[in-house]
Parts: structure tokens; sequence; C-alpha cells
């Protein structure tokens, strides 16, 4: 692994208040032309981060985003961890090489409005009580088709009458259509901000592979526990989900169900209703990955779903015999 830090000058005059601190943390891998496009709309904002920390699980050109936050006075500090790649481990990363009071993740494939870091700081700095423990953008631009939203409605995977709320499955419905900062039960991976302290004692599943489906919700989930969330409509983005270098295919297939069912079980009530809300839940991702014909992914879901039943029977043998 390498770590590479470069600090512009700072103003050594001490002020009477200090501002909050921002770092900004993008988790990439081998997606530069995506990840150029987000940094042009970071660098372009009123309110300029303090500090870019990017975590490669690829091989980017370190030099040109080093430059590119140079001449914006960003601090630019670069990890790569390609020999152990995966999501989660790089949020854990980011928290380690960051410094900032404020640690704002962001996709590499979202573009910010030019006013979206103001917006998401200006819910920090007005929370005199220090109440607010994490805090999220709007995102725009998000349109699905009659037949899509109804397969989504039906099979429990959004209700847009409950943004920023954790459905009895785990999953949780993005923020899209606010017109004031709204409390929320989890902050979307995209473009999630935590107070540092408000992470300290949040346990982060770095043993997930790959995309770590649901981690973005084990961890505001956590968090929100002993923190307020807030959604704000002063910070909108677009999230353009760009599938290249995303985890594909039958691995992607089990993530979405195994991972978010590992999410279920730690975090949710086990009776009856949100059991059958998740096993609802595992019948519709086989359904819609159908329909799409994605078979790779059918098989992957499959393959979880029977890693669940034996960990389920497992489980039920383990309690007849006490």
């Amino acid at each position: 692994m390498t770590t590479e830090r470069a600090s512009p000058a700072h103003d050594a005059e001490a002020t009477a208040v200090r501002p909050l601190r921002l770092s900004v943390v993008i988790c990439t891998k081998d997606r530069p032309d995506s990840l150029a496009e987000t940094l042009e709309t970071l660098l372009r904002q009123t309110r300029l981060p303090d500090e870019l920390v990017v975590i490669d699980d690829g091989r980017l050109d370190v030099a040109s985003l080093a430059e590119a936050a140079r001449r914006r006075n960003v601090a630019f500090v670069y990890h790569n961890k390609s020999d152990a790649p995966g999501l989660a481990a790089s949020r854990c990363a980011g928290i380690e090489k960051s410094s900032g009071d404020v640690i704002l993740f962001l996709d590499d494939d979202v573009l910010l409005d030019g006013s979206y870091i103001a917006g998401i700081m200006s819910v920090y700095e007005s929370d005199g009580e220090r109440k607010i423990g994490g805090c999220e953008g709007v995102l725009q631009g998000i349109r699905y088709r009659p037949l899509q939203m109804l397969l989504l409605r039906f099979f429990g995977m959004d209700a847009p009458k409950r943004e920023g709320q954790i459905l009895k499955n785990f999953l949780g419905v993005l923020v899209r259509n606010i017109a004031q900062p709204t409390a929320v039960q989890w902050l979307s991976g995209c473009n999630m901000s935590y107070r540092r302290e408000a992470l300290a004692s949040v346990e982060i599943p770095a043993d997930l592979e790959g995309w770590g489906a649901g981690e973005d919700r084990a961890i505001s989930y956590q968090v929100g526990q002993r923190w307020r969330l807030i959604a704000t409509p002063a910070a909108r983005l677009v999230h353009r989900k760009i599938p290249a270098a995303r985890v594909g295919g039958r691995a992607w297939g089990f993530q979405e169900v195994y991972y978010n069912y590992l999410h279920f079980r730690r975090f949710m009530p086990q009776d009856f209703g949100h059991r059958a809300a998740f096993a609802w839940l595992c019948v519709g991702y086989v359904v819609i990955n159908l329909l799409r014909r994605d078979w790779q992914r059918v098989a992957g879901n499959l393959h979880a779903i029977r890693r669940i039943i034996r960990r389920s029977e497992r489980h039920s043998g383990d309690l007849s015999q006490r």
C-alpha cells in the first residue's frame, strides 16, 4: 500500500471561532473519466473542501489529481489499496487518512450543484447543540418507468412517501423531493457526511468484499441511534451510477441479497413481519432480474438465498440442541 500527502500553505493567523474543517473522501476503482468529472464539480464549489482524500482500488494518475487540488489550494491525500480492494474497507481507510472535523463521502460518479458543500456545512455549523451527526443532500434526476416503480413498490424496494426512512426489510428510501431540512433514518453512500466523532463508535463492516451492498445503511443506521441525521435541499447532486468497474453479474446478485441479509439480521427485529418483508424482498430481486434477463445476477441471487436457508437451518438446529 502507498500513501502520499501534499498540503497547501495555510494562513497562520488564528481566528476567534474556528470553522469546521471538511474532508471529502472519494473511494474509486478504475473509473478515471467519471472521477475527473466529479472532481471538476467538487473543485468549482462556492465553498471548497479543506482536504481531498482519494482511496484508490485501481491505478490512477496521481499527479493530475494532486495538481488539480493544488491549484484550488485544497490539501490532497492519496492512498492506494489495490492489493486489498473493497468499498467498506476503503471507507475505513478514508476515515483514517482524513483529518477534517466533518467527513463527506462522495461516489466517483456524482455531479454536485455549485453550492452543495456550502449547503452541507451550513447544517453542521448552525447546529449549536451539536446534535446532528450526519447530513446528506437531495438526489436529482431519478426517474422510473411506471412498471419499474410498480415492481419496486410491490416488492418493498421503494416507498416514495417515506423518503429517508428504513423499511422493514432494511432497505432505505432515497431522498429526492424534500423542500426543507428533514430528519432521516439513513444516508445514501453516494453523498453521506458525518462529524468525525459520530463515527468513533461505529462498526464498519470492512470484511464485506467488492461493492459491499448496504454498508452505507449499516454505517448511518448506527450513527442515527445516537445522533440526528438530516437531509437538506440546500445541497443537490446527480448520481449517474456508471456501471464500469462496479462488481457485476453473479457477484452483484449474491451481494445484493446476502449482504443485505447480514445487515437485516444485525439491525432489525426478527419477528414474523420483518422476516416476511425480507423474504418478499428476495423474491423481488429474483423476479426483477429475470425480467431484465440478467441470468448471472439471478444465479447470484439464488446462491445467496440458498446460503441464507442453510444458515437459518443451522441456527434452528443449534437452538433445538440447547
